[in-house]
């Protein structure tokens, strides 16, 4: 026999699961959720551990805390199993596009065909609602540079931030038809 108790607590179990926003094999985007983040800080590499130092975050925790509440964030992360990447779009006013961003994990070094693919997925997935994005890599890091490039980022600038110097980039939806902002385009007679 269920008592009223253990009903609810089983549905507030269902409740926490994970949402699969979109999921290939074994892997799934979701929401990111404050039960993520213990474990995204474990894991992350020297590379993303210098990265969030970089942006001004004197621990991981504080930067994700952040993201959750000023971003649309997500995770990248296995059926009953670790978080490879989080990622997302941030939107401030100081930037004119979404800015993407991703943070891998260790456990990506595992996988790197998952990562193309992966990628590639996600940038579909942002492509339905957003005509351009943003990107800041740090230039200290070649491998996401290229990374950048693959998933159609181009760069266009460089800028500094706390004495780092990120490339810029911009990726334009390729399912769009113009390829210009509509506001310079010249006049059709």
């Amino acid at each position: 026999m269920t008592t009223t108790l253990s009903k609810y607590s089983l549905g507030l179990r269902n409740f926490m699961d994970d949402i699969k926003i979109m999921q290939r094999g074994k892997f799934y985007l979701t929401p990111l959720q404050y039960s993520h983040i213990d474990e995204i800080c474990s894991n992350l590499p020297p590379e993303g551990l210098h990265d969030i130092k970089s942006l001004g975050y004197d621990t991981p925790k504080e930067a994700l805390s952040e993201m959750m509440q000023v971003s649309e964030s997500y995770v990248v992360k296995s059926d009953g199993g670790p978080i490879l990447c989080v990622t997302g779009l941030a939107f401030d006013v100081t930037i004119e596009l979404p800015q993407f961003f991703c943070i891998f994990t260790n456990e990506i070094k595992k996988n790197l065909r998952l990562l193309i693919i992966g990628s590639r997925m996600i940038m579909g997935l942002f492509d339905q609602t957003h005509p351009r994005l943003c990107m800041s890599i740090l230039s200290d890091f070649p491998i996401m540079l290229n990374w950048a490039a693959s998933l159609g980022f181009e760069p266009v600038g460089i800028s500094k931030h706390y004495n780092s110097k990120y490339i810029e980039f911009v990726r334009c939806n390729p399912m769009e038809k113009d390829v210009s902002d509509k506001l310079s385009r010249p006049v059709m007679h």
